[in-house]
């Protein structure tokens, strides 16, 4: 796997037939000192956004193509479709929030893997999510509804290595607010590091930054679903 932390650089993924861009830059771009508060990033009507208060997922349309619009310090422009770039595996954010790390990984049992990484001491009421859609919580995992469709992230998990050894720590998300979204963490050890993981594990959405045509559909016995089809856009396939 390839991690990203120094400097800002664009790479292409392919998650589950799904392209999507991420842009990595360093941890002293989100500074004030460098006049911005939020890197943000444009993708086809999607957009992530990290400042002081966290990130917002604008709708839930994929990162096909992407236009770099914030802040200063980066490469401008991740070209349309980007035929040929290089593919990742996880791209990592470090100190997000003071003492916060957040990886984003390709993973074969969902559509993308967020951890979230405290160093010792570091509180994770720190941590928020902030949707411009409505969400909810049901049955732990979280829910964000767009006029596109839906995603899902599975009801997190939590961890500390204590002496050697992984400890499990309860952990859940918890609504702060108008479509604002937190971890409430019970019994960890501050004294040391912590690991928070939930997993965008589903969508009820399919389309991309072309015309997109769906010749057949079928269903298999565990309950996935298969499209055949052709499609101009930017899938890579």
């Amino acid at each position: 796997m390839k991690e990203l932390h120094d400097r800002a650089r664009r790479r292409h993924s392919r998650v589950l037939g799904i392209s999507l861009f991420l842009l990595c830059t360093v941890s002293s771009t989100f500074g004030a000192d460098r006049g911005s508060d939020a890197l943000r990033f444009e993708a086809s009507r999607h957009q992530l956004c990290f400042d002081r208060s966290g990130y917002a997922a604008v709708t839930a349309n994929h990162a096909l193509d992407v236009r770099f619009v914030g802040t200063r310090g980066a490469s401008p422009v991740a070209p349309s479709r980007a035929p040929g770039a290089a593919a990742f595996e996880r791209v990592v954010y470090p100190d997000v929030w003071d003492g916060i790390d957040v990886r984003f990984d390709a993973t074969d049992r969902g559509i993308l893997r967020s951890t979230y990484r405290l160093e010792a001491g570091v509180s994770p009421d720190t941590i928020l999510l902030s949707y411009n859609a409505p969400v909810r919580i049901d049955d732990g995992r979280l829910l964000a509804s767009f006029a596109t469709g839906e995603i899902s992230e599975s009801a997190p998990i939590a961890w500390q290595v204590i002496d050697g050894r992984s400890v499990s720590v309860a952990v859940r998300f918890e609504l702060r607010g108008a479509n604002r979204v937190g971890f409430a963490v019970d019994g960890h050890d501050p004294r040391y590091p912590l690991t928070i993981d939930p997993v965008t594990v589903w969508n009820t959405f399919l389309g991309g930054s072309g015309d997109d045509y769906g010749d057949a559909v079928a269903i298999d016995a565990s309950g996935n679903f298969y499209v055949g089809g052709s499609s101009d856009g930017a899938w890579g396939t």
